[in-house]
């Protein structure tokens, strides 16, 4: 435990890190020039959620081969405590931000249902060693990037704005890989021998 909790803090400096590199390359690429205004993103703000999901997975891949650490328990472990903490952090942007925009007051009771229903029924089917290492973080991975998707597009449905929206197609991409990556590891597709 003393080693899975090190190496979430390590994972959230890398998240901090690859969230605003995908920031600023989606929304604002003359910020590279700026290396003042890259790393002080309070004053410059601008941090992407899928770019800091994507850098944390990346730093746990390298890491767990690295240091030959089971990759797809500690995916588990790391996006479970991520899902659990999503809700708050919303509300805490929703109350920080001053936005009016109460969609998010949903986004963050839709993840707390989620959280609900992940505890209820695949948590479970890990602990009893129904489903395999690794595939409780896909589950919350593909439901996290379509509940997302499915918000861009609500709140940009006008004249089709979610289509301009870079970070529409992140989830999306993410949404197909774990999609992909859940049925090859659980071998819900298997293909016939002659």
């Amino acid at each position: 435990m003393d080693k899975l909790f090190n190496i979430f803090f390590l994972v959230f400096f890398a998240g901090l890190l690859l969230s605003r590199v995908v920031y600023v390359l989606l929304y604002s690429p003359k910020m590279f020039m700026d290396p003042l205004a890259f790393l002080l993103f309070p004053y410059f703000p601008g941090l992407s959620l899928i770019g800091g999901v994507i850098g944390g997975l990346i730093f746990i891949t390298v890491y767990s081969r690295m240091k030959n650490i089971p990759f797809g328990r500690i995916v588990d472990h790391f996006l479970f405590s991520f899902i659990s903490s999503l809700p708050i952090g919303i509300l805490g942007y929703f109350l920080l931000s001053g936005a009016k925009n109460y969609f998010s007051l949903i986004t963050s009771a839709i993840f707390i249902l989620f959280f609900y229903l992940v505890i209820r029924y695949p948590y479970q089917l890990l602990l009893k060693g129904t489903i395999r290492d690794g595939s409780l973080g896909l589950i919350i991975l593909t439901a996290f990037s379509l509940i997302l998707f499915i918000e861009k597009i609500i709140l940009n449905y006008k004249e089709f704005a979610f289509v301009k929206l870079p970070e529409n197609y992140l989830h999306l991409m993410v949404f197909v890989v774990c999609v992909g990556l859940f049925v090859k590891q659980e071998r819900i597709i298997t293909t016939k021998k002659r």
